[in-house]
């Protein structure tokens, strides 16, 4: 468990990946001046798992993980999810498939079982706002773009997540977590709207920053040289409050509301301060507590890098006041997503919701009318390609890349099927190894921890994706030398070469469709001979046709055109 904040700390300063910060206040992080206090959590007992390293931001450096779980098994993650509002755009495409790499690296190359938790923000402002616009209730337009948003990531492959808990079903916690922040003395009632019959005040519900900090805790942590921006805590307020009016009411113009009193008309719920409804960085703390927190704090919480002030510094603040420790270990922030070098907006006319990407929906940009449509594979490729918290252009040249890396995949699975396809018909085929196979099997192996490492540095994706490749190009060059020279192809190292390339594009970049299903099954086979596998002829000729076996035929063609091509001539 980690220490509270009255405990022996380290200070630990680093450069900040190279981005820009958040909201329009064009505030700057400034590396050299931080000095943010973090406790590591103390080993577990099982050992902590692998040797996993990530970019803290708390800490501004890669520090080593270490999970709060005593047997170092389990782990819990928290991502901010979505206020569904409006259709999600590429922005949330970049943050959810990165954190969806994540886990899948945590659970498949680091070991962890991974609790992860994404929320939904289904009351809020922007909410409110636009169902008045629309003419519809909150809770109708929340509904009805929380389905689209959920639509979106099983387009891209993104694993749902443990939980999904909604804002609206989690109120009596949001309350009792609040209730909690006012009895420790980290929040109060302004009085608004006066007092019941009990003398207890009415209104809306604040936290207390200065009696925050006077109690020993850092306000701030991420982003200190952001604390006191007039326009990022009012982007955080919301745009219903009416900054003079709650200013007067403030007992220090850096608290924030915790909980808003209702005006008429909009969504409210019972407390012991009136009818209201949560602020927004409130829900996030509490559905934390009441889902994986339980009172000792989180091993990793994520989201974009925009969110840092104020919404990822107030939870941080609300959460420690609540649990007395340092209620996040390791805070981690996807990057930007710019358009063409340019921040994405309505108003430069380059906004692009997902569904408009992968559909190609005409007329997206200015100059480009014919906006082709964006594969899942592509797109996951394509963030695989930038490190997650580093900048990412979604630019022409960005999805031309990932689409060449994406066809070379494509057509080596087509050339491993294609040079084994003979082989598998004859169970007695070569398997002799040369040193062109021991070579091979030297690189799978040498890509194999070239992955692994890269992956447990940080989440290396494009470090592994280019040792892929290498692989890739190592078994080319092998189907060639034995092509040219007239060799048989032994099947079972470039089976397992194959297998090691589809496994880390399935199960840790979640890009399932480069290789067949059917290809994909006999690589973990072996690819040995089906008469081997003991299926019977008759089961065998029941089985539906699949694609691989309409185009056996083609492949057949293609691998005896190509042996005739490279086979040397007699002069």
């Amino acid at each position: 468990r980690a220490r509270t904040p009255s405990s022996s700390s380290t200070t630990m300063a680093a450069a900040e990946p190279d981005h820009p910060t958040s909201a329009a206040a064009a505030v700057k992080e400034a590396p050299g001046a931080f000095g943010a206090k973090w406790c590591m959590p103390a080993t577990p007992a099982g050992g902590g798992g692998a040797r996993l390293h990530i970019y803290n931001s708390l800490t501004r450096s890669k520090v080593p993980f270490v999970p709060i779980d005593k047997t170092g098994r389990h782990i819990t993650m928290y991502v901010c999810g979505p206020t569904v509002y409006d259709a999600a755009h590429m922005g949330h495409a970049r943050t959810y498939v990165q954190f969806d790499m994540v886990r899948r690296v945590l659970r498949t190359v680091a070991g962890y079982d991974v609790t992860y938790i994404l929320n939904v923000t289904d009351v809020d402002d922007k909410i409110i706002k636009r169902s008045r616009e629309r003419g519809v209730s909150a809770e109708a337009l929340a509904r009805e773009w929380e389905a689209a948003f959920l639509r979106d990531m099983a387009a891209l492959n993104v694993e749902r997540p443990t939980a999904l808990p909604r804002v609206t079903e989690y109120i009596p916690e949001i309350v009792a977590f609040v209730e909690r922040l006012v009895a420790r003395g980290f929040a109060y009632c302004d009085g608004a709207d006066g007092d019941d019959a009990n003398n207890n005040k009415l209104g809306s519900v604040y936290f207390d920053t200065s009696a925050f900090v006077a109690a020993g805790f850092e306000y701030g942590k991420l982003m200190p040289e952001a604390v006191g921006s007039a326009a990022l805590l009012a982007e955080g307020e919301g745009s219903l409050t009416d900054a003079t009016a709650a200013e007067k009411l403030k007992k220090d113009p850096k608290d924030f509301a915790v909980w808003k009193a209702s005006k008429p008309g909009e969504p409210s719920w019972p407390s012991p301060w009136g009818a209201g409804r949560p602020g927004w960085h409130i829900e996030c703390s509490a559905m934390i507590e009441a889902t994986i927190g339980r009172g000792r704090g989180i091993d990793i919480h994520g989201g974009g890098v925009d969110l840092k002030f104020p919404h990822h510094d107030n939870e941080l603040a609300q959460s420690d006041a609540f649990c007395g420790c340092q209620s996040v270990n390791y805070f981690a922030h996807t990057g930007h997503l710019n358009i063409r070098g340019l921040k994405m907006s309505k108003s430069l006319k380059n906004f692009i919701t997902i569904r408009q990407a992968l559909d190609g929906i005409p007329g997206v940009t200015a100059d480009d009318p014919d906006v082709p449509p964006v594969r899942p594979s592509t797109m996951r490729l394509m963030f695989a390609l930038v490190k997650y918290n580093a900048p990412c252009d979604y630019s022409d040249n960005m999805l031309a890349n990932a689409r060449t890396v994406e066809k070379k995949f494509r057509e080596f699975f087509l050339n491993v099927d294609a040079a084994l396809r003979p082989v598998e018909r004859n169970p007695l085929a070569i398997q002799k190894w040369t040193p062109k196979e021991e070579a091979l099997a030297a690189a799978e192996k040498l890509a194999a921890r070239d992955v692994r490492m890269r992956l447990l540095d940080d989440f290396d994706t494009p470090g592994a994706v280019l040792a892929l490749q290498g692989l890739v190009d190592a078994t080319n060059a092998y189907l060639d030398k034995t092509s040219t020279a007239g060799d048989p192809v032994v099947p079972l190292v470039v089976a397992a070469a194959a297998d090691s390339v589809a496994r880390v594009l399935d199960d840790v970049l979640g890009v399932p469709d480069l290789a067949s299903a059917d290809l994909k099954v006999a690589l973990r086979r072996g690819r040995l001979s089906s008469s081997s596998s003991g299926e019977d002829a008759s089961s065998a000729d029941a089985r539906t046709t699949s694609k691989q076996e309409v185009l056996a035929p083609v492949l057949d063609v293609i691998a005896a055109f190509r042996d005739d091509v490279r086979r040397p001539r007699a002069r």
